[in-house]
C-alpha cells in the first residue's frame, strides 16, 4: 500500500469516528425549524375604492390589549432560561406569557432579563397549550403596526399554515372572551 492510500485511510478513519455522531445529531435535530407565519390583519375588500378592514382576532389592537390585560391582572411565572418573572395569566388550558422587547446600547434580546415592565415594553405574547404535545408554544410578535408574526418550531411535518394560525387564532379568542368576562365582574 502506498503512504498516500494508507494517510487517507486514516484520516477517513479518523473523520468517522469523530464527526459520525455529529452527523445522526444533525440529522435527528435537523427536522426541528422555526417558522414564521406573516399575518398582515388588514383584509383587503373585492371591490375598488373600498378601505380595508381589520381581522377580528389577529390585529394590534387585540393584542396590545392583551398585553396591558395580563401586565394589570396577570402575575408572573418563569417559563424559559432566557427570561425570569415573565407576566404570565392562565386561560383554561393556555398559559400566555409576555417577553420583553430587546433593548440597551445594542438592543440585546436578555436586556430585561427579568422581565421588568419599568425597564422596557413587552411586544411577544408567547402562547403555551400542553396540549399541544411537542409543538406547544407559539410566540406572536406584534411590534409592527401592520404585520403580525406568529413563530412556531416546526417540529413535525404534518403542522401547516392553517394549523399554525388557527391554534393561535383559538388561544387569542380564548383570553379575549376571559378578558371580557373578568371586566364584565368590574
Amino acid at each position: 500500500m502506498k503512504r498516500s492510500n494508507a494517510m487517507t485511510i486514516t484520516v477517513a478513519i479518523v473523520f468517522v469516528i469523530l464527526c459520525a455522531p455529529f452527523v445522526v445529531l444533525g440529522a435527528e435535530t435537523g427536522r426541528v425549524v422555526d417558522v414564521t407565519l406573516r399575518i398582515d390583519p388588514r383584509i383587503y375588500p373585492n371591490k375598488a375604492g373600498e378601505p380595508p378592514k381589520t381581522d377580528p382576532v389577529f390585529n394590534r389592537a387585540n393584542l396590545i390589549a392583551i398585553q396591558q390585560f395580563i401586565l394589570r391582572q396577570g402575575r408572573t411565572q418563569t417559563y424559559c432560561n432566557m427570561y425570569n418573572n415573565n407576566p404570565f395569566f392562565p386561560v383554561g388550558r393556555y398559559s400566555f406569557y409576555l417577553d420583553p422587547d430587546p433593548g440597551g446600547p445594542h438592543n440585546h434580546p436578555q436586556y430585561n432579563g427579568n422581565c421588568d415592565p419599568e425597564k422596557s415594553e413587552f411586544h411577544t405574547l408567547v402562547i403555551r397549550n400542553m396540549d399541544w404535545g411537542i409543538d406547544q408554544y407559539r410566540r406572536i410578535r406584534f411590534k409592527e403596526e401592520h404585520n403580525i408574526y406568529v413563530v412556531v418550531t416546526w417540529p413535525v411535518d404534518e403542522l401547516n399554515v392553517g394549523q399554525i394560525r388557527g391554534r393561535a387564532e383559538e388561544a387569542i379568542k380564548a383570553i379575549l372572551e376571559e378578558m371580557k368576562r373578568i371586566e364584565e365582574k368590574l
